[in-house]
């Protein structure tokens, strides 16, 4: 069969998309200061801890909450480094820092998106699907999430570009995937989960033409090795600090949260005798999540509980809710699936709106559904806003289900007649992916700030499996 000749140059496209996100993103950081998310509060305390000397390298704080076990110190770390460099600066500093990253990845993605599709219209509206949507918030915010989300963005379309025009990983780009995935396990206690969830991408990058087993194997490892090695390093860390080993004791709070919402569908997690099931139901009658930090103040001081302790407490009652109770785990599981991740694919009204409202606390516009149902005075901004709206969800919801459910029988069908070649594979690989990652988030509980790092290859796959390319057999490039 033959190769098709995919063009890898930068074209007006490229530049035209990069450009309209670093003006949207130089706009931004002019006129918004940093977001007030309450969780900034925490990383700028972990700041403040290593600022003021070294004690907390060697003793963990006296609290149910410790914030230098319950936060993973990652960002904490960066947050540091720009406060001692860019003093009271700091913060737009790491705006500044955030969207370099989000525009560097984007880079990446329409390279790796263009050689997917053979499209550079394509390419450009998975970029900017992505690129104008709420992940500007994040951008603008003291948060770990924008170099998660870019540096997971990064990994993932580094390996496209690799499979889909055949280059050989070599050993600095395994290393620099490496360093991504370092700050990705970092970042967040369940990093370790999400660069996991990439594994499929990243073996396809390794498995070029002409490589021994072997260095498949190595290249695909040192992808990986950096994160993993921090991760037993910090965990053995705690271990030095409190004789308990662990890397976060982030469980603390995130794992309750789904114990709660199974319970409103029907489970009776807390119908036992035993001391952690009495407590929720005396100090957490409603269910509320600052209720949950009661609890752990009261495991902590009446019973003696280490963070740690009530950290795996709260997991074995989490995974004991799902063992016992699996009817109430599946409604939980498409209940936490939020519609505005599939509304806001390719939606610029709702994606830059909703960052200004995440960035100031206020609306442009009342809700969408506020303006339709009239709830709201009429105006022909508001009627305006509507209309942009439903322009960029229409196509959002079209693109996420032809991704989601059209996929796989695209990809059966171009199978049957040709085989699996080596786009099918890759989309076959990257829908894996994301429905892996959406899947993860649903088990627990989904933010949009969790999952936006796969809208962009979900608009890409969407795309693909509506597009003509799907349909026509037997003239597809580079096989595997």
């Amino acid at each position: 069969m033959p190769n098709v000749f995919i063009r890898t140059e930068p074209s007006h496209w490229f530049w035209g998309t990069l450009t309209l996100l670093a003006v949207t993103r130089l706009i931004a950081v002019t006129l918004y200061s940093p977001t007030g998310f309450p969780d900034r509060l925490g990383y700028l305390d972990y700041s403040d801890i290593i600022l003021s000397g070294t004690q907390w390298l060697h003793t963990l704080e006296q609290s149910h909450l410790p914030t230098t076990s319950f936060r993973a110190m990652g960002y904490p770390i960066i947050l540091t480094g720009m406060r001692i460099i860019t003093g009271g600066a700091f913060d737009t500093a790491i705006q500044v820092l955030q969207c370099g990253a989000t525009l560097l990845s984007c880079a990446l993605l329409f390279k790796a998106l263009r050689a997917l599709l053979h499209s550079d219209q394509g390419a450009c509206i998975a970029v900017l699907g992505f690129g104008l949507s709420v992940n500007l918030a994040y951008e603008l915010s003291i948060l770990p999430d924008a170099f998660s989300i870019a540096a997971w963005i990064a990994i993932v379309a580094t390996g496209l570009i690799h499979w889909m025009l055949r280059r050989r990983l070599s050993l600095w780009v395994a290393f620099g995937l490496g360093l991504l995935g370092l700050y990705i396990v970092m970042a967040r206690g369940n990093g370790l989960h999400l660069l996991l969830l990439a594994l499929p991408i990243l073996w396809l990058a390794c498995l070029h033409t002409g490589a021994s087993h072997s260095k498949r194997l190595g290249l695909f490892i040192l992808p990986l090795l950096p994160g993993l090695i921090a991760y037993q390093l910090v965990s053995s860390w705690n271990e030095y600090r409190t004789g308990e080993r662990f890397f976060t004791t982030g469980g603390q709070i995130a794992l309750v949260q789904p114990v709660f919402a199974m319970e409103r569908l029907g489970a009776m997690p807390f119908s036992g005798t035993d001391d952690l099931s009495q407590l929720y139901r005396q100090r957490a009658p409603e269910r509320l999540y600052e209720q949950i930090y009661e609890v752990n103040k009261a495991l902590y001081t009446e019973f003696s509980m280490s963070p740690n302790q009530i950290a795996q407490a709260n997991i074995a009652l989490y995974l004991r809710t799902v063992r016992t109770h699996p009817g109430s785990f599946i409604l939980m599981f498409f209940d936490n699936f939020d519609d505005k991740f599939a509304m806001g694919l390719v939606n610029p009204a709702f994606g830059l709106h909703e960052a200004h409202r995440l960035a100031t606390g206020a609306r442009i516009f009342p809700g969408f559904s506020s303006i339709v149902k009239g709830k709201q005075p009429n105006g022909l901004g508001n009627y305006l806003f509507a209309g942009l709206y439903i322009f960029g969800m229409v196509p959002s919801i079209l693109l996420f289900t032809a991704a989601i459910l059209l996929t796989p029988f695209r990809v059966i069908g171009r199978i049957r007649h040709i085989g699996l070649d080596r786009e099918t594979l890759a989309i076959l690989t990257l829908w894996t992916v994301c429905l892996a990652v959406l899947a993860y988030y649903c088990a627990l509980f989904m933010e949009l700030r969790y999952v936006i790092m796969t809208s962009p290859f979900l608009i890409a796959i969407g795309y693909w499996s509506l597009s003509r390319r799907s349909r026509i057999h037997g003239t597809v490039g580079t096989t595997t």
